[in-house]
Order: C-alpha cells, then structure tokens, then sequence
C-alpha cells in the first residue's frame, strides 16, 4: 500500500472479460469473489484504476478480424466491456509509442506523433517482445505502465502500482524477467491475479 494515497491499478483485457463473464453467469474460473471485490474497491474509489487505450485497439481488431455474421455481438460485449471500465471509473492511459508502419495502431485511437518517450518505450516493447508468455497486446499495455500518462490530460503522468491479469502466463514470464534484471522499467510495479491483488492490499483493511 502506498503511503498515503491509493493503489493505482492497470487492468489488462482479460479482467474485463471475466467480469462480464460473471455479470451473464458464464464464468468458470477460480476468481469470482476476488474479481467482485476488486470491482467494488474501484467503484468505490478505494483503488484508482486505469485502462489502457491499447485495450480500445485491441477489441477494434478483435470485431474487424471476426466473422461479418458475429460483429453485432462482438460490438455488443465490448459496448458491456466499455460500461463496466466505467462504472469501476477506470481512467486511460495513452499509449507512449505508436507507429506509422504497424498494423496496430489506428489513428483515430492511438496514432499520433512521438513523444519523448518514445525511444525509451519502444526499446522496452521489442524486449517485452521476446519474453515467454507475452504477446503483442500484453507487451503494449505493459509499456503504457512503464512510461504512463493519461489520455485525457498528458501533463498526468501517474505512478502506477500495480499491473492486473488473469492470465497466468504473462504474470509469470513478466516476473520472472523482471527478476533477472531483463525489464528495469517494470521493477516497481507488482504482478498479479485479481486474487493476488485482493490479498496483498484488500485483505488488509
């Protein structure tokens, strides 16, 4: 816990999903009350919680790339994705490093000229890159958490505390990277579950 402030939260992608999973009774995994409390603390703004507009690029892909016949659905469980962000008052962050000549960034969502971080962000997205259990995706949110400022006012530049997933494999090839002095730029933010979170910071109280 942070002395004398709240924990700052970045949500990955599959937090969201899972939450709607439990909203529409289609969850399956171990985490439904760790996921619950971890909604409620925001939505009480006992933890400051933050997206990335990664995650925005991300499901835009996701319903371009799925079948013409699934789109409206597509649309619609990213329009109950977007409403739950809202209502745990996530804030976004900007991502630092976006390119002309990828086919990730869009312009209306990510696109725009260098910032200063950029060499230092980009350099650090090609390491993340190569470490186990990272994809493309999971090494962009990772870099808006490494050099974070926030979209709506670029003067921001929050302290983020802790980075949230459900998936297993990034928590652990992050991690064990980190540990071996692989990626510095992530050394001050812990990793973990929503049930890890709950532990080391809700559990507590």
């Amino acid at each position: 816990m942070p002395v004398g402030g709240k924990i700052s939260a970045a949500l990955d992608y599959p937090v969201l999903d899972h939450l709607l999973r439990i909203e529409e009774r289609r969850y399956t995994g171990d985490h439904c009350d760790a996921l619950l409390r971890l909604q409620a603390a925001a939505q009480t703004c006992d933890v400051e919680i933050w997206v990335t507009e990664t995650l925005s690029v991300e499901m835009a892909h996701g319903v371009m790339d799925c079948d013409v016949t699934l789109r409206r659905q597509a649309e619609a469980n990213d329009d109950a994705k977007y409403r739950i962000a809202r209502n745990m008052r996530a804030r976004r962050l900007r991502y630092p490093c976006s390119k002309y000549d990828d086919r990730f960034s869009l312009f209306e969502l990510s696109l725009r000229y260098e910032g200063h971080d950029w060499q230092a962000a980009n350099a650090l997205e090609e390491r993340l890159l190569a470490v186990r259990g990272v994809s493309p995706g999971d090494a962009r949110h990772l870099v808006c958490c490494a050099y974070p400022f926030n979209a709506e006012d670029t003067t921001c530049r929050p302290t983020m505390h802790w980075f949230i997933s459900e998936d297993r494999a990034l928590i652990d090839g992050v991690k064990s990277a980190v540990a071996r002095g692989q990626l510095p730029e992530l050394a001050h933010l812990a990793f973990g579950s929503a049930n890890d979170f709950v532990r080391a910071n809700l559990d507590r109280r």
